[in-house]
């Protein structure tokens, strides 16, 4: 039982011998005390990976190999991993759904202190550089950035035991937790420039985020692409320096928004009366806002002028 960690008897009888399995693997079965089926739920992580469901759950499968594998010597039992059996006649003894499937299996028992000496001898030993690990949250942004922009790849990630689904079996994104952004910032560097200081205020001011430090990236910290787009609306009329909605995204912390700033031309007066019309945030309903949202991550520059400019004047 996967909450109360402990077994849960499924059957009284077993259809498990040694003709389910080919060649050798008949005589490690007549050898071994137990087998290990790990069985997928596809139903369970189908919502969140779609497709590549199976592919998700043979890497997992893989990762809880592995560690069964190193830590059971520990307790005098070794595994052996074993592949091409037939599982069809098992299939009932595990009452398992259609939407389940056995995607890797053991045989273990008892080993001897020779045996246990040897398996210990193949693995890292306590004096050893221990092997770089890569936590899940990296293995996702790395996976991410793929297929992403850097400026939409997500930075706070929230595992959960399950998703939340609607009674329709979806997703249902309002009982979704929100994630803790107090832990996103790494505020310790000062601002070192008149410049870098009020930039610094804007931000914290309009993003409503007083943790903000000078090299926090904004997406990082929980600001959208709507908010990107107000955050150059604001700098336009703070610094008057010549930069696009394309410099903020690509500028996206203090430190180097500012840098940019530093380097950025001045807007003269005919630059400002020759420019589009500039839309203040408010201006804009909760319909306009919601359109906003889902496409501009999709949207040129140009585009996205135009499309503030047609809120505007409607």
């Amino acid at each position: 039982h996967p909450l109360d960690k402990e077994l849960v008897q499924l059957s009284s009888a077993s259809s498990a011998n040694r003709n389910l399995h080919g060649g050798a693997n008949k005589v490690i079965f007549d050898r071994s005390a137990f087998c290990i089926f790990l069985v997928a739920e596809y139903k369970a992580v189908q919502p969140m990976y779609g497709a590549s469901t199976r592919d998700f759950c043979l890497l997992e499968a893989g990762y809880i190999s592995q560690l069964l594998m190193m830590e059971c010597p520990d307790f005098d039992l070794g595994l052996c991993p074993i592949g091409g059996m037939d599982f069809e006649p098992l299939r009932e003894d595990f009452a398992l759904s259609d939407s389940q499937e056995m995607i890797h299996s053991f045989m273990g028992g008892g080993i001897s202190e020779e045996q246990k000496g040897q398996l210990i001898q193949t693995m890292p030993q306590g004096d050893e550089e221990p092997l770089p690990t890569v936590s899940l949250t990296d293995t996702l942004k790395e996976w991410l950035h793929q297929s992403l922009p850097e400026y939409m790849v997500p930075y706070l990630y929230v595992q959960l035991p399950g998703l939340p689904l609607t009674a329709n079996g979806k997703i249902d994104r309002k009982a979704l937790p929100a994630p803790d952004l107090s832990r996103a910032s790494s505020q310790t560097a000062k601002p070192a420039t008149e410049l870098e200081t009020r930039l610094l205020r804007l931000i914290q001011e309009r993003l409503k985020n007083e943790a903000i430090g000078l090299d926090d990236d904004f997406f990082d910290i929980g600001a959208n692409s709507l908010d990107m787009v107000q955050l150059f609306n604001a700098v336009k009329a703070e610094f008057q320096r010549k930069v696009t909605v394309a410099d903020i995204f690509s500028h996206a912390s203090v430190r180097k928004l500012a840098t940019l700033l530093a380097q950025a031309p001045k807007e003269t007066v005919s630059d400002v009366s020759s420019e589009k019309k500039t839309i203040v945030p408010q201006e804009l309903d909760a319909e306009q806002i919601d359109q906003l949202t889902k496409n501009i991550d999709n949207l040129s520059e140009e585009e996205i002028e135009l499309l503030l400019i047609e809120f505007g004047e409607n």
